[in-house]
């Protein structure tokens, strides 16, 4: 992928058009096709997948957050004890809380046959899932600062999957 590409994504989420889902499958086409691993490409697509269960757990623990909660005064227990009871009552932040455990056990079992190196930078789109999400969901306004933040992730990881081309060298 042409580094200069982020250009393009950073106009596409400045528009907010309809075809940003399109950009996204040709970015994550670019990096997958551009890293030769030794294994399986298995463990990149898992770790795509553990941005979208971050992402989405980030949005869940926002939508969780935005219901009231009881004060809490450590001079008194019993506040204590009604804010755990109404954070277990609040489905949102539970499911959230879920996803972030799926996350977890998918990037551990990307990490165990995976480069470090490269499945870290790719789990850094997180960040960018979750900035799209937020304008949906929040209202979140992007600007050119987070534009320009989110292109460069996207060609840093671009760019990873591109010098993970690999010699193979013989014995």
């Amino acid at each position: 992928m042409n580094p200069l590409a982020g250009v393009g994504v950073f106009t596409v989420l400045l528009n907010q058009t309809q075809s940003d889902v399109l950009w996204f499958a040709a970015i994550f086409a670019a990096i997958l096709g551009n890293s030769r691993m030794h294994h399986s490409k298995k463990p990149i697509y898992m770790v795509i997948c553990c941005t979208l269960f971050a992402s989405i757990a980030q949005i869940l623990l926002k939508i969780g957050m935005l219901n009231p909660l009881p004060s809490v005064d450590p001079a008194h227990l019993s506040t204590l004890g009604d804010l755990i009871f109404a954070l277990s009552r609040n489905l949102p932040l539970i499911v959230g809380f879920a996803f972030h455990g799926c996350n977890a056990l998918l990037l551990i079992l990307a990490l165990k046959d995976g480069e470090l190196s490269i499945l870290w930078p790719i789990y850094a789109l997180s960040y960018v899932w979750v900035a799209l999400l937020s304008m949906h969901f929040f209202g979140d306004r992007m600007n050119v600062w987070k534009g320009a933040g989110i292109a460069l992730i996207i060609v840093g990881v671009s760019l990873l999957g591109r010098a993970s081309k690999r010699v193979e060298v013989l014995p």
